[in-house]
């Protein structure tokens, strides 16, 4: 299990292992997380598509699995809307490469903590909902191969112009879904959305802290915790 105080936390990477050149990119990112000795934790959509099976055979991501463990880098994925066919600690977690559950609660320092990718919590990305309660039930019927990853990734990349579309950069309220009860948590950490935000929703009893990672090709945001969340520079 992972320990967050050596973790930097990260969220929509969305890395194309189809692509060698954004794969090294992100390979130079991981080096210089290791250098100020910490793990990296992503908090969904580390992949480019909505990836299944076929990752297994790829020869760059078979690289980069090799180049995790011969460096000694882990890395820990909380799944996000496109690795909604990967199963918490299946056949990935392998080669320093951790798939953990998709919604982390931790308590500590009089704090409850949600660390998940926020597709579930963001009502104005239903498109994006619909499409992945779709392909669980295409891998729960083991017939994930009926969609090629060609199509679930031009399927994906419609829903991400959508998205942009429903979700404005000053948007300071955002739409938020109340099914995960966000007023149960004192600080919310999560991504799947383009820019990175930090609010405060106010309930009647409390305020919980919002932490919105944004597209790491943007900005490369990172948060790291230390008794509390700060944004660094990498």
């Amino acid at each position: 299990m992972f320990d967050i105080n050596e973790c930097v936390l990260v969220a929509d990477t969305e890395i194309d292992f189809f692509n060698a050149t954004k794969v090294e990119d992100f390979l130079n990112f991981l080096i210089k997380i290791k250098k100020i000795n910490k793990d990296t934790l992503i908090l969904g959509d580390f992949f480019e598509y909505y990836v299944g099976k076929e990752i297994l055979y790829n020869d760059n991501f078979k690289t980069f699995l090799s180049f995790l463990k011969n460096e000694g880098i882990k890395i820990y994925l909380i799944p996000g809307n496109r690795e909604c066919l990967i199963k918490s600690n299946g056949r990935f977690s392998e080669n320093n490469f951790y798939v953990l559950d998709k919604k982390i609660e931790i308590n500590g320092n009089n704090q409850h903590i949600l660390l998940t990718h926020g597709d579930e919590i963001l009502e104005q990305d239903v498109f994006h909902l619909a499409f992945k309660k779709t392909l669980e039930l295409i891998r729960e019927n083991n017939i994930e191969e009926t969609i090629p990853y060609n199509i679930r990734n031009v399927i994906g990349k419609i829903l991400r112009k959508v998205s942009k579309g429903n979700i404005k950069k000053n948007d300071k309220t955002l739409k938020l879904n109340s099914f995960y009860c966000l007023s149960k948590y004192d600080i919310v950490v999560m991504g799947h959305h383009n820019f990175q935000k930090e609010i405060n929703i106010k309930f009647e009893k409390k305020t919980t802290k919002v932490y919105i990672l944004g597209n790491w090709h943007d900005a490369k945001p990172v948060l790291i915790f230390d008794n509390t969340f700060k944004w660094i520079k990498i």
